[in-house]
């Protein structure tokens, strides 16, 4: 997972700002502001069921209004989170990341004392190799190619029709997808996900309903119910899913999985 994050950091050319570590809430993903009044430090405090240790530096989430402040004592959340960050940073830094600005309350990583250990195991920290670095890159090829003859299992097709002498419909792409959106937030809504297969090689017997509209997400018109995820969407992306029946190869239109012979026995694909 780690050398995963690296390659990603590498591909993508991901400049780390490590005086943006830490920045934000666990709980919400919130932003962070001081507090300086001594109310609101207080109101924090027991909030927490904390001593009043008023000389501490302490910071509040602008979303869920979570209070933080920071303890350098080793058993301590916080040193888990920022020795964590750290390990992830001097790995990154090895695999070649880059980085700019002040270390901030990273400056006792030593920049160059990281580069020199690259591609090299130290401390349990992950090999990252110019191999696989370098097929990462190779797949943002836009002449990559493949033989396979893939459709979306929510595509649009045309509507089913009966051919002489066939039994069942056929579907026959036309293009686009039938889902307007799988994630739904604030700031985004489209499809992120599909499921692709081989029309030739399977029959597509039925789908998972998915809603397509915000009304049917939210049928009791809750203020912004239409989000993910949510009491009734309980992930951040909308299950889809099919059934795929394997096609014979003795008849490939067929949307049996099997046909049987002149003996009546079952003969698979």
């Amino acid at each position: 997972m780690e050398q995963s994050l690296c390659h990603l950091l590498l591909t993508h050319g991901v400049i780390l700002e490590p005086t943006k570590f830490l920045i934000r809430c666990v709980k919400c993903n919130g932003c962070f502001r001081e507090i300086t009044e001594e109310s609101e430090k207080k109101h924090i405090f027991d909030t927490n069921n904390a001593p009043m240790l008023m000389d501490l530096g302490v910071w509040e989430c602008t979303g869920c209004h979570q209070g933080y402040w920071w303890s350098e004592r080793p058993g301590s959340s916080a040193s888990r989170v920022k020795n964590q960050v750290t390990k992830l940073f001097r790995l990154a830094l090895r695999a070649g990341v880059e980085y700019r600005g002040p270390m901030g309350m990273f400056n006792f990583v030593n920049v160059q004392e990281e580069r020199k250990y690259g591609n090299v195991y130290k401390n349990g920290l992950p090999l990252i190799t110019s191999g696989q670095i370098k097929a990462m890159e190779w797949l943002k090829d836009e002449t990559l190619s493949h033989p396979y003859n893939l459709q979306s299992m929510y595509a649009k097709v045309q509507p089913p029709s009966l051919k002489k002498n066939d039994k069942y419909p056929n579907r026959i792409f036309v293009g686009d997808e039938i889902l307007p959106f799988t994630n739904v937030t604030d700031d985004f809504v489209g499809t992120l996900d599909y499921i692709f297969y081989e029309p030739e090689k399977w029959t597509l017997k039925m789908l998972l309903h998915v809603p397509t509209s915000f009304k049917e997400m939210n049928p009791l018109d809750i203020p912004k119910g239409h989000l993910i995820p949510s009491a009734f969407w309980p992930s951040d992306h909308l299950a889809i899913g099919g059934q795929l029946i394997l096609k014979s190869r003795m008849h490939n239109k067929s949307e049996t999985a099997f046909e049987t012979d002149s003996n009546d026995k079952l003969a698979f694909p």
